[in-house]
């Protein structure tokens, strides 16, 4: 287990996300669902949740219990995970699920205003995904975590 000396600005933001595990005072009104309540929702077993969680197919938060949560938001018509989630988890991400979802939620200017990352990858518009994925990384390796 490497200390925080060697870890990189991924590494440690994410560090410090999992030991908080507080995501009400990031993302109000979040609605999130333990491993249980998401099986019975995606009509899925339990077992198989919990493996789309570790290949990244599924986004799960973990609390300062170390306990997956699961973002309502990040399934589609809540009846399925958003297809492009493992590329968005696996390689912007690095494996980190909690810095996936800070990502997910970062706004992007559009024509009409300002959107957020989570509706680029529902509408699988992945070049204006990556794009925001390459600022959002110069922004967590030379600025604080907003």
């Amino acid at each position: 287990m490497m200390g925080i000396e060697q870890m990189g600005p991924l590494e440690e933001k994410a560090a410090r996300l999992i030991k908080t595990g507080d995501w009400a005072d990031i993302y109000p009104g979040l609605t999130l669902l333990d491993i249980k309540d998401a099986a019975i929702l995606l009509c899925l077993p339990q077992t198989v949740i919990l493996q789309w969680i570790g290949e990244g197919k599924l986004l799960a938060l973990r609390n300062s219990a170390h306990q997956f949560r699961i973002p309502v938001d990040t399934l589609m018509d809540r009846r399925a995970a958003i297809p492009g989630m493992a590329h968005v988890i696996n390689e912007i991400c690095k494996g980190y699920h909690n810095l996936a979802w800070l990502f997910l939620i970062q706004p992007v200017p559009d024509e009409d205003g300002l959107r957020h990352v989570i509706d680029l990858l529902k509408e699988g518009d992945m070049d204006r995904l990556d794009q925001a994925a390459l600022i959002w990384h110069e922004r967590l390796e030379t600025g604080p975590l907003s």
